[in-house]
């Protein structure tokens, strides 16, 4: 379901992960990051309810944080991929097993730029069944529009021709929460398909970030 890792070097810094930990440390230690640059993530598991969706999320969004968001998905580090999920990937395999993933869209030009789906390869090491549900097809990035116009995301979120059966478990994943406006485009246009739909994202967008950006 998930796969080891062989790598003695941090995805990061490139130091050799045993070089920045402690001897317990060292013993504890599997991830794909050294410990430094690990502990500059911040926990912040939280699980909250949206609109009836629940969503479950496990950064602080913190400035490290968006620095290595940035660092992935603008800069198209495609390395950094994995080591978000990493260190909770047997949880999210045991706790949402027999589910499908499902991503919230990224505009399609944004898609053809980047080259790949950033969601898809963050969650990817976790071997579940992923499906596109929805189509983005808004021309302009979120990061550019008002409040106002994020919740009105739902006119460019579109259902894809994907069938699936009536009772099967959706997961919708995305890595930021701002607004919550894209999740919950996605779960009003599925909510009466399935049985059982939730949502998990990385970490949410603090308020006073948020209006920092305009977008609150």
């Amino acid at each position: 379901m998930y796969k080891k890792d062989n790598n003695d070097e941090c995805l990061i810094c490139f130091k050799k992960k045993q070089l920045s930990a402690n001897l317990l440390e060292f013993f504890i230690m599997e991830d794909i990051l050294c410990y430094e640059c690990r502990s500059k993530f911040k926990i912040n598991k939280v699980i909250k309810d949206y609109n009836g969706l629940e969503i479950e999320s496990f950064y602080e969004y913190n400035d490290f944080f968006k620095e290595i968001l940035i660092q992935y998905k603008e800069l198209c580090d495609e390395a950094l991929a994995p080591l978000f999920v990493y260190p909770y990937r047997r949880y999210l395999c045991k706790k949402y097993e027999g589910y499908i993933l499902a991503n919230v869209p990224s505009r399609l030009n944004k898609l053809n730029n980047r080259g790949f789906n950033h969601v898809t390869k963050m969650f990817e090491g976790l071997k579940m069944q992923h499906v596109d549900l929805f189509i983005n097809t808004s021309k302009h990035d979120q990061k550019q529009k008002s409040s106002i116009s994020r919740r009105l995301i739902d006119q460019y979120i579109k259902r894809t021709t994907v069938n699936l059966a009536r009772d099967s478990k959706i997961l919708l994943i995305d890595d930021v929460l701002t607004t919550g406006s894209s999740i919950d485009a996605c779960y009003q246009l599925i909510k009466k398909e399935y049985s059982e739909i939730k949502g998990v994202v990385l970490a949410i967008m603090p308020i006073k970030e948020r209006e920092k950006n305009n977008d609150w």
